[in-house]
């Protein structure tokens, strides 16, 4: 999920932010200070199984769905730090629970290919530290998240081929998470209530994990990373 930053300096400040990745996936978060230099956080992400186009001739065009769906949430709290006038530090720590069920498909080349519908449900904790600036119209932030993931349930369905089933052992993944986000306000100042558009990016960076084994499959990955981007508006209140 997109680390939440919000643009709170006061107690009974608060936002909620709404915003969609490229996969259609939509996030809903919010935040709150009920107490002076005191946060109180919320997100919420899901999607379905959805229709993608897979071709077709003239008026013949067929959709499928997809195996990509998820359902996941956190919650956090922290503190901020109003540093000179425009200038904010945040340290939030927080967990989450999470549902996936996605497929990957590689093409084949030489060899035939490979194609199969992984899951995964996990547990996560994590610590972010943040620092935003805003200024009038117009809001900048950035900073780090560190995840630990926790898995419940891990395995891989083979949809071709032998059509095997695995359990892959893996116990737990950590995350290395760079963010950062632009916002401006629509017509009134950031610190009075109003609607903001905001544009946010993530880099979930994954290192190498030593290698692991059960009797039916051996696991060793290597570093992987992802990006995450998403729009969205917000609407900040006082």
């Amino acid at each position: 999920m997109q680390p939440h930053a919000p643009l709170i300096r006061a107690k009974g400040e608060g936002e909620v932010v709404g915003q969609v990745q490229p996969s259609l996936r939509p996030e809903i978060s919010a935040a709150y200070s009920p107490a002076r230099k005191l946060l109180v956080l919320g997100s919420i992400t899901a999607r379905p199984r959805m229709p993608r186009p897979k071709g077709g001739e003239g008026n013949d065009f067929k959709f499928e769905v997809d195996n990509f769906r998820t359902l996941q949430y956190e919650v956090g709290l922290g503190g901020y730090l109003p540093l000179a006038k425009s200038w904010t530090v945040q340290l939030i720590a927080g967990a989450g629970d999470a549902h996936v069920r996605r497929q990957v498909v590689e093409p084949a080349i030489i060899f035939g290919g490979f194609s199969a519908d992984f899951e995964a449900r996990y547990r996560k904790v994590f610590g972010q530290l943040g620092f935003n600036y805003q200024h009038n119209h117009a809001a900048i932030g950035f900073g780090y998240r560190m995840t630990n993931v926790v898995f419940r349930q891990l395995d891989m369905q083979k949809t071709c081929g032998d059509y095997a089933f695995y359990e892959l052992p893996l116990p737990n993944q950590m995350r290395h998470e760079p963010y950062g986000f632009f916002r401006t306000s629509l017509g009134k100042p950031l610190n009075k209530s109003c609607w903001e558009f905001q544009g946010a990016g993530t880099v979930s960076i994954c290192p190498r994990n030593r290698s692991t084994s059960n009797n039916d499959i051996y696991l060793d990955y290597t570093q992987n990373t992802s990006i995450l981007i998403s729009l969205g508006a917000v609407y900040f209140f006082q």
